[in-house]
């Protein structure tokens, strides 16, 4: 079994930069601890064990033992011995009575710089050693030369290969998948280690709480509430983001509180309020799992309709320089809280002493206005979250960071669990925060929330007479240009590439957007601008019509051209419907040459007489 002395062979490898070597271990160690983020089919690692050895045959020793289900002495002190054998177990999202626990060997040989993972089958019956579905990554450095190879490796052997996608990944994944992500971790570190901007990092998923409690809370939520409410969403939004991220949500405070209960040795479930709560249906997990408390919002959702009673949800305005505290609540809760994000840390600091606070933010709200960033060499979620932690530091927290593992790119939650002031200072801090919101307020107004509902702003709305005078002035004024620019719309530039006009049915030129403007009156525009969204908005509501490309609008080839919609999912069982014409034939009714196509190849109506309705 002396899995370090077997003969290897390459079968891949990727070049990378001489410099990209310092940034090798370390990205070979975001493989180890966190493989979900290639390997999609698993949901985290735990390292069991790491454990230092001087000689290959301790390593073989090390293996026997785990094969033999005894005990070998694990090294805390990482120190500088030849190997190091790492123990880390793998939790897949799908778990069923018949899965085994998923157990892999690292060892790391750091004079070659060269890792081999050895997977294990850990039946109950059996401990094997799966030798044959091994691999090694190394990285192979060129003497005289800036360039070095990142390398995959395998066993020399006649018998075929293991694979089971989650363990004993396929060599086609391990090539195409892991080699080129590891190559790209070396690229970007490198990059960054090399940059003068700020070198702030992101903390690593669930860095707060157990990955292990997490990965068993969150597929017991999942099939508790996610399945049922996702089929029974009547929200626009997507299920399959909002329902998964609010579950998620819920199994990462669960377990927080649940390991807070534990160290302040708590006997009764943590309050808590979610303001801005939206379709509330983390509310409505948390309250099922026993914590008292309730959510606010601006507006109701049709979903509050079908929770059970005892999830409590309010339609009301929250003015946060009126609202001073939610008197005996735990927590307060800020879940994409939108404008009311910096005034989470505010209000839970002037709820109790004992108030703790949960923010997640998403859309950059200051105040009383939108967030501007400071500046420009720094990424302005990363300014957020910097003015977020402040306000937080202002009001007396200690604040840590975490990110969650949802299906967003704003993942980073902003914690503050205690304070930094005994409570014989409250009145003094409380002066500090009311300086904080005069700095942030200034002489303009206080904070004012958005209205319940918001104004359309798509077009959709304008009125039909107004609009179809805009279409057809800009249309025939296209139309006149055939002669005076007719030769530019052969022009090979990109954006009017797709503008030339033919013989057979006239297409008329083109003209810029702004051009375009100057044919109606300052304040028609002015109006449709500050009511409907403007001119360019309403020309891409005519998608039959114009075709709008980088500030260029010329009348669509409709010969040739269709533009692409978006089109809802069919439902199953209406895959096979046919498509009905509901809407007359721009072309056809206004064109001096009419439609170029036939009404059989036109998906728009040629007169009433060929409109459809569905069934």
């Amino acid at each position: 079994m002396l899995v370090l002395l077997k003969p290897w062979r390459e079968v891949a490898s990727v070049n990378v930069s001489r410099d990209d070597e310092l940034t090798f271990c370390e990205s070979i160690n975001v493989w180890i601890t966190r493989p979900n983020v290639v390997n999609k089919r698993l949901t985290h690692a735990t390292v069991t064990a790491r454990i230092q050895c001087e000689e290959e045959m301790q390593v073989n020793h090390v293996l026997k033992c785990l094969q033999e289900r005894t005990d070998c002495a694990s090294s805390e002190n990482e120190g500088s011995s030849k190997y190091l054998l790492t123990i880390r177990r793998l939790v897949p999202k799908e778990i069923t009575e018949d899965t085994e626990e998923l157990v892999e060997v690292i060892v790391e040989d750091r004079e070659s710089k060269s890792y081999t993972f050895i997977p294990v089958s850990n039946s109950a019956s059996d401990v094997k050693l799966l030798q044959l579905s091994a691999y090694k990554i190394t990285l192979k450095l060129t003497a005289n030369s800036d360039k070095a190879c990142l390398q995959l490796l395998l066993p020399v052997t006649d018998l075929p290969r293991i694979s089971d996608k989650k363990l004993c990944p396929s060599v086609k994944w391990l090539t195409e998948e892991l080699l080129p992500k590891l190559a790209s971790w070396m690229g970007a570190r490198s990059k960054e280690l090399g940059a003068s901007k700020s070198q702030w990092r992101p903390p690593l998923p669930n860095s707060l709480i157990n990955e292990d409690q997490y990965g068993r809370l969150y597929r017991h939520l999942k099939g508790k509430y996610g399945r049922r409410i996702a089929q029974i969403w009547p929200e626009v939004t997507d299920p399959g983001k909002f329902v998964y991220e609010d579950v998620a949500i819920a199994t990462y405070l669960l377990i927080l509180w649940e390991s807070e209960r534990e160290s302040l040795q708590l006997t009764s479930k943590q309050s808590f309020v979610d303001l801005g709560c939206g379709n509330g249906l983390l509310v409505h997990i948390l309250s099922q799992e026993g914590h008292p408390g309730y959510g606010i919002d601006l507006k109701r959702r049709k979903i509050w309709e079908m929770y059970e009673p005892n999830t409590v949800l309010k339609e009301t305005p929250i003015i946060p320089t009126e609202h001073q505290a939610f008197a005996g609540i735990d927590w307060v809760i800020g879940n994409h809280s939108d404008e009311l994000t910096p005034w989470i840390p505010l209000l839970a600091a002037r709820s109790s002493y004992k108030t703790r606070y949960f923010v997640l933010p998403c859309c950059f709200h200051d105040f009383n206005q939108k967030f501007s960033r400071q500046s420009a060499d720094v990424p302005q979620y990363q300014c957020y979250l910097e003015f977020v932690e402040m306000v937080g530091q202002r009001c007396g927290f200690n604040v840590q960071h975490d990110r969650l593992r949802i299906p967003s790119t704003k993942n980073i939650c902003l914690i503050g669990q205690s304070r930094t002031y005994p409570v014989e200072r409250e009145e003094e801090v409380e002066k500090a925060r009311e300086q904080l919101i005069e700095e942030r307020c200034g002489l303009g107004t206080g904070f004012v929330p958005r209205p319940a509902l918001q104004a359309v702003r798509n077009c959709t709305k304008l009125n039909r007479d107004v609009a179809v005078d805009i279409v057809k002035t800009l249309a025939t004024t296209l139309l006149q240009q055939s002669d005076k620019l007719g030769h530019q719309c052969n022009s090979t530039s990109a954006a009017v590439s797709q503008c030339s006009s033919t013989a057979e049915w006239r297409r008329g030129g083109q003209l810029s957007v702004t051009e375009a403007a100057t044919l109606f009156e300052p304040k028609t525009l002015a109006h449709l601008k500050h009511e409907y969204g403007g001119l360019k908005t309403l020309l891409r509501n005519y998608p039959q019509v114009f075709q709008v490309t980088k500030g260029v609008v010329c009348l669509r080839n409709w010969a040739i051209d269709e533009p692409v919609r978006r089109r809802k999912q069919l439902r199953k069982g209406d895959r096979n419907r046919k498509c009905f014409k509901v809407q007359l034939c721009w072309f056809h009714e206004n064109h001096p040459d009419g439609c170029p196509r036939k009404s059989s190849d036109c998906s728009y109506a040629h007169g009433n007489s060929d409109l459809s309705v569905s069934n």
